[in-house]
């Protein structure tokens, strides 16, 4: 699965980088349409997908990964459970356990798995899955919050399943934590072709020409202002003293 979530972590990277030029697109295309200007709709369209084409964004990538996850993790899920759930156990889960767990097809009667995998199925989504440094919008910190009651909802309703399910749970959580965490540091995302993160915001008293605190800041913000068309630069004036006036000579 990491092939197809490094793929999903570098489109969601890339979108993030040209989130507010497609956002100014997207506001003149509804402008567009409302006044029902379809040539100038059309031209915005393919405005936007030619900028998305240059940063190599595919919408569809964004969604791959929960795609191709969802089968996944409900074929585990279930096969487990199937297993475990037999009464001959002929491939030894009853004696596959350790510590205070010894028996995986049975329910852990302290409860210390489920509270475990709702705890850190709620860390899971705490964190930036993706390591894209995407920005969290007001749905985006819906879908978390929602997560976040799935993750203590789960704790009782789950108490029940087997220990062998929750092993493989709280393995699969941690690991999406930990690699969420490998595609945020710099090393990693320059090994696999990945861009740096963006930083989203500027420290208060930050100088903004550093770029190890703005690294996506464009470049004509970091220089100054070009002298407008047919202007020269000024050259340095010296005063002179003259008769009734005190109007200085640009010296050529």
């Amino acid at each position: 699965m990491v092939p197809l979530m490094v793929m999903q972590s570098r489109n969601v990277s890339n979108m993030t980088r040209i989130k507010p030029e497609l956002d100014g697109i997207s506001e003149r295309l509804k402008e567009a349409y409302a006044r029902e200007n379809i040539e100038l709709a059309t031209r915005l369209q393919n405005q936007m997908s030619e900028l998305m084409s240059k940063n190599n964004v595919k919408p569809y990538s964004t969604m791959i990964g929960a795609v191709v996850q969802i089968p996944v993790w409900m074929t585990f899920f279930f096969t487990l459970r199937g297993i475990l759930g037999r009464t001959h156990d002929p491939h030894g889960f009853s004696e596959g356990g350790l510590l205070w767990f010894p028996d995986l097809t049975a329910s852990d009667p302290y409860y210390i798995l489920p509270v475990t995998c709702g705890a850190t199925f709620f860390v899971m989504a705490s964190v930036d899955v993706m390591g894209a440094g995407a920005p969290v919008d007001e749905k985006a910190q819906m879908m978390r919050n929602a997560m976040k009651a799935v993750a203590v909802l789960m704790v009782p309703m789950t108490a029940s399943f087997e220990s062998g399910v929750f092993v493989y749970w709280t393995t699969s959580n941690v690991m999406t934590v930990a690699q969420s965490r490998l595609l945020q540091m710099p090393e990693v995302r320059a090994a696999i072709g990945m861009p740096p993160l963006p930083a989203l915001a500027l420290p208060a008293g930050s100088d903004p020409t550093n770029s190890a605190v703005k690294p996506f800041l464009p470049d004509v913000a970091l220089k100054s202002a070009p002298p407008a068309a047919g202007k020269e630069p000024v050259a340095a004036k010296q005063q002179s003293p003259r008769k009734g006036g005190g109007r200085s000579k640009k010296r050529r």
